[in-house]
C-alpha cells in the first residue's frame, strides 16, 4: 500500500495545462484518481481512495464506520456536506469541490501528511515533496527562517515548511478556498476531549475503555493495509500494537533494531513479544561504519534524522524491502497519548480534579515514577503552580548566532492558550502536537507507515482520561499497562526503564568530533551566520565524552546542514 497524492484546483485551463505536465514528469507514473473541471487529484499507484457517489469529492486513504469499525469504499454526498469527522475516523486528505471552491480536510491523526502552495493560478497540494516537484517548473528555494524557527524551537512542526512558498496543513485542519478568499478552519481540536466534565475519572473503565479502542482501532487499520509489518521495539507501545493484532488473528511480521551497547538492545524484550504472538523477528544490528555525512537528495521542507540516525533507517527500510511488506506499524505516540510525563504536573490536575486526597496520592505516585521524593515532587507541583503561566515551547539557543534565533514558536493549533485547562492536560496535548515532528513522509520506495496509536478514536479517549489516571500506582503510562495485562508479558508491562540510543549517539559523536567540526563549523550554516562557528568548535575540542546533551545538539545542527548544502545538489 502506498499514501501519496498530488491535487490541483483552479481555473479549467491552467489545470489542463498542469495535467499535460504532469503526465511527462511525475515518477512513479501516478493515477487520475478525480478530475473535475476545476479540481484534480493524483495517486500514486496502490494508493486507497474513497469517491463520493456524485463525484463532488474523493478521500485518499482508509475510512471507517464509527459504530462499526467497517471499512468504508464510498461516501454519500450527505456525509460530505457535514462534518465527516464526527461520523468517521481513517488515515485520510478528503477534498471537497463545489464550483470554483474547494477544501481540503487532513485528518487529526495526520496520518498522511499535506503540503501545499500556489503556482501560478492554481492551488497545488502534495503528500511530499517528491510528488510537489512534479507539478512546479522551478526547485524549491530554503526557507532560511524556517531553519531559524526549526533550530530554536526543537520539534516543533507547525505550518511553515523549509521550501519557500510551501506550508503544511496541520491534523485536524481543513483548508477551505473560496477565490480569491482562502482561510484555515479547526475541524478537529484536542480541546474538546480535555473538558473535564467529559472526563473518565475511574482507573478500571479507563482501562478497560482503552483496551476496547484499541482492539477495534489497531486491527481495523492493519487489515486495511494488507501485508504488514510491526516495528517491535521492546517497550511498551509498540507491544501493544503486536499484542491487539494477536487477539484479532491478524498475521504480521516484526523487525527489530537493537545498539551494540546494552543500552539500547531491547532484543530479550522484542523477543519475548514476538513468542507470545508466534511471529517471526527480524533482528537488526547497529553496524559501525562511519558517520555518512554525504549529502545526496534530501527533503527539502524539512531536515532528515541526525545524522547517526539515518543508518538505522536505511537499515530499516531495506529490511522491510526484503520482506516485501506494504505497511508498516509502530508505536509512535504512545508515550504522547499515554501521557508519560516528566513533571508534577499531574498533582496540580488531581487538586484541582479531585481533590486534595487524590493529590497526595498523585504526589506519591509523581514521586515513584521519577525516582524522587514526596517533597521533591511537592515542591516542583509548587513551583508550576506559582509561575502561573500555560507551558511554552521550550526555546534552545545553544548554537546560535543571537540574532539569528527566533523570538516566538510559530501558532500551532493545538498550543493556544485555554485558562480552564488543567496543566498536565495541557502538556499532554503539546507531546501529541511534538509527536509530528518524528514522522517521516512518504517515499516512492518506501512502504506506507501507519501509527496505529495516534487514530482519532484513540487521540480522543486518552484526552478524557485525567493525568493523574495514568500515573496511578507509581507506574508511568498506568492505565496502558494495566489495559493489556495478560496480553503482553509481565516483563514488559512491570519494567521500569526504556532502552535508549545513547550509547550509539555518544560513541559515533566521539569518533567523529573532527568530521563534524569541518562539517558544521566551516558550513553554510555558519557562513550565512545562523550557527556559531566558534562555539561549536569549542565544545567538540572538549576533552572527554559530554557530560550534557550538547552533543545531541550537535547531531541535530548536522543534520540541518545537510538539509540545506542539498539545495545546491
Amino acid at each position: 500500500m502506498r499514501l501519496r497524492f498530488l491535487a490541483a484546483a483552479g481555473p479549467p485551463g491552467a489545470l489542463e495545462a498542469l495535467k499535460q505536465t504532469i503526465g511527462r514528469r511525475a515518477e512513479p507514473a501516478l493515477v487520475k484518481a478525480l478530475e473535475k473541471s476545476t479540481l484534480m487529484v493524483w495517486t500514486a499507484p496502490d494508493t486507497p481512495i474513497v469517491p463520493a457517489t456524485d463525484g463532488s469529492a474523493l478521500l485518499v486513504g482508509l475510512l471507517f464506520d464509527r459504530p462499526t469499525g467497517a471499512r468504508l469504499w464510498t461516501l454519500s454526498s450527505a456525509e460530505v456536506s457535514k462534518r465527516i469527522i464526527e461520523d468517521r475516523w481513517g488515515a485520510y486528505v478528503l477534498f471537497t469541490c463545489d464550483g470554483r471552491s474547494h477544501a481540503v480536510l487532513r485528518d487529526p491523526s495526520g496520518a498522511l501528511p499535506v503540503y501545499y502552495g500556489s503556482l501560478g493560478e492554481l492551488e497545488v497540494y502534495g503528500s511530499d515533496a517528491g510528488l510537489l516537484e512534479a507539478a512546479c517548473p522551478e526547485a524549491f528555494r530554503p526557507d532560511l527562517e524556517f531553519i531559524c524557527h526549526w533550530l530554536t524551537f526543537p520539534f516543533l512542526r507547525a505550518t511553515r515548511t523549509g521550501a519557500e512558498g510551501v506550508r503544511e496543513l496541520p491534523p485536524g485542519t481543513c483548508r477551505r478556498v473560496d477565490p480569491p478568499h482562502c482561510r484555515l478552519v479547526e475541524a478537529w481540536s484536542p480541546f474538546a476531549f480535555a473538558e473535564p466534565g467529559i472526563a473518565i475519572t475511574g482507573f478500571d473503565e479507563a482501562a478497560a475503555s482503552l483496551r476496547d479502542e484499541i482492539l477495534r482501532t489497531v486491527p481495523a487499520l492493519a487489515a486495511a493495509a494488507g501485508e504488514v509489518a510491526v516495528q517491535l521495539s521492546g517497550g511498551l507501545d509498540s507491544s501493544i500494537i503486536a499484542a491487539a493484532l494477536r487477539h484479532a488473528g491478524t498475521s504480521f511480521r516484526a523487525v527489530t533494531f537493537a545498539t551494540l551497547g546494552p543500552g539500547g538492545d531491547e532484543r530479550l524484550f522484542a523477543r519475548e513479544m514476538a513468542n507470545r504472538c508466534q511471529v517471526e523477528l527480524f533482528e537488526l544490528i547497529e553496524e559501525t561504519t562511519r558517520l555518512n555525512l554525504d549529502i545526496g537528495r534530501a527533503n527539502p521542507l524539512r531536515p532528515p534524522p541526525n545524522p547517526l540516525l539515518q543508518p538505522m533507517h536505511r537499515a530499516l527500510a531495506l529490511q522491510l524491502a526484503h520482506l516485501g511488506t506494504g505497511t508498516v506499524l509502530d508505536g509512535a505516540g504512545g508515550d504522547n497519548i499515554f501521557c508519560s510525563l516528566n513533571t508534577a504536573a499531574p498533582a496540580i490536575d488531581a487538586f484541582r480534579g479531585a481533590g486534595s486526597a487524590t493529590a497526595l496520592r498523585t504526589l506519591r505516585d509523581v514521586a515513584q515514577v521519577h525516582g524522587s521524593t514526596f517533597w521533591t515532587a511537592a515542591r516542583s507541583a509548587l513551583r508550576r503552580v506559582r509561575r502561573g503561566a500555560p507551558s511554552r515551547w521550550p526555546r534552545d539557543t545553544m548554537f546560535l548566532v543571537a540574532n539569528a534565533a527566533a523570538t516566538r514558536p510559530e501558532p500551532h493549533p493545538w498550543l493556544a492558550p485555554h485558562p480552564w485547562l488543567a496543566p498536565g492536560k495541557a502538556d499532554q496535548i503539546r507531546m501529541v502536537a511534538g509527536i509530528h515532528h518524528f514522522l517521516t513522509d512518504p517515499a516512492p520506495l518506501t512502504p506506507a507507515s501507519l501509527h496505529p496509536l495516534l487514530a482519532q478514536p484513540l487521540l480522543e479517549l486518552c484526552l478524557r482520561i485525567p493525568s493523574w489516571l495514568w500515573v496511578s500506582g507509581g507506574r508511568d503510562r498506568a492505565v496502558a499497562r494495566e489495559a493489556f495485562r495478560g496480553m503482553v508479558p509481565d516483563a514488559i508491562l512491570d519494567r521500569r526503564g526504556k532502552g535508549t540510543l545513547e550509547s550509539m549517539f555518544v560513541k559515533g559523536y566521539m569518533a567523529e568530533r573532527p568530521r563534524l567540526e569541518r562539517f558544521i563549523a566551516e558550513g553554510e550554516l555558519a557562513e550565512r551566520g545562523i550557527i556559531d562557528g566558534p562555539a561549536v568548535r569549542a565544545y567538540l575540542r572538549r576533552d572527554g565524552e559530554p557530560r550534557d546533551f550538547g552533543y545531541v545538539r550537535i547531531l541535530e545542527i548536522a543534520a540541518a546542514e545537510q538539509w540545506l548544502r542539498s539545495f545546491g545538489r
